[in-house]
């Protein structure tokens, strides 16, 4: 059977985008059709532009054959929101091979990036240069897929989620049947506009809703060059608001991350491989970090944490505490997802 007689679209995608473009066979869809961790559907196909134009060109195609439709980034989501259905009527965008752009303006601090390419990638890039962007996840996902779900990460409160760090978008945005798609936004880097709408804001944590994210253009900041990281038990829940409001108060400007772990969520990790840091499990732990981009001879800031800690195992609000081991500490942040 001919592929124009399955589905009509199909040779026109594969006229356009070549045979890389197009995934039509089961074996090759199947890596698109789950998610990370559960959902599991079926797609019509999957179809992978490489440019901004291709992927307006994908969407009109779709949009005026009344087609159904589904954008996928790295498919590293928790909440199935990029899977297919199962009725196998839904087309598969990736965007994957969307990956023209990854400029760094090192003086400006920011970094001009195609939806496909990786947080690891940027990453890499922003590092050579003593820089980075701070939103940090367990997973690896695309900075198309970040945006369009505003991701926030481990260290929110020290760096804000996506739409804090986002200065300009492009995206494909459709019109209805009648009216081509278009792209919308720019990769304009002022941290300060006010000459129009703001397209940032506007999509930036709409799941891809009002449009599809091609580009981003995305504030970086420098390194850490110093990391203090301690994982302490507590008794309660509410224990860890006052501990929040006591370390604020006393080392504000360095916290990067305090995350609350359950006593069941930690079960859960230690049960599936990863080495507990206490003989005994508490009811409730946090894991704090703080950073600085000033030298040990400056400040020293294990010191800094160190000397906080014993005030609150004074105070009765820390029962124990680990400190240093970031590896093992953050391994157990991560693995919660999963181990849950």
């Amino acid at each position: 059977m001919q592929s124009s007689e399955l589905h009509p679209l199909l040779d026109i995608f594969e006229s356009r985008l070549g045979k890389l473009g197009l995934i039509c066979d089961p074996a090759g869809k199947a890596i698109y059709e789950s998610s990370a961790r559960h959902g599991q559907g079926s797609g019509c196909a999957v179809v992978r532009p490489t440019t901004r134009e291709e992927l307006r060109w994908v969407v009109e195609q779709l949009v005026a054959a009344d087609a159904p439709f589904v954008v996928q980034g790295a498919a590293s989501g928790l909440v199935s929101g990029a899977t297919p259905s199962s009725t196998g009527a839904q087309w598969i965008i990736s965007t994957q091979r969307l990956r023209q752009t990854l400029d760094l303006d090192v003086n400006n601090r920011t970094a001009t990036v195609s939806a496909g390419y990786r947080l690891s990638d940027l990453n890499r890039a922003a590092a050579v240069h003593g820089l980075c962007f701070p939103i940090d996840l367990g997973a690896d996902p695309t900075i198309g897929g970040m945006v369009a779900t505003n991701t926030g990460g481990a260290r929110l409160v020290r760096y804000g989620g996506v739409r804090e760090n986002l200065l300009d978008v492009s995206a494909v945005v459709t019109r209805g049947h009648s009216a081509p798609a278009c792209i919308v936004g720019g990769q304009r880097a002022l941290r300060k506009n006010n000459t129009g709408l703001s397209w940032s804001q506007l999509l930036c944590g709409t799941f891809g809703a009002f449009g599809i994210v091609t580009d981003a253009t995305l504030k970086l900041h420098a390194l850490a060059r110093q990391t203090a990281t301690a994982l302490l038990a507590i008794e309660k829940a509410a224990d860890a608001i006052d501990l929040l409001v006591s370390l604020e108060k006393d080392l504000g400007e360095f916290v990067s991350a305090f995350e609350g772990i359950s006593r069941n969520a930690l079960v859960a990790v230690l049960r599936h491989g990863v080495q507990s840091p206490f003989e005994k499990a508490p009811p409730y732990a946090v894991l704090l970090e703080l950073t600085s981009t000033l030298s040990s001879r400056q400040l020293d800031l294990d010191l800094q944490l160190t000397d906080w800690l014993g005030e609150q195992l004074e105070n009765g609000l820390v029962q124990d505490a680990v400190v240093g081991k970031p590896e093992q500490l953050w391994r157990i942040r991560h693995s919660i997802s999963e181990a849950v």
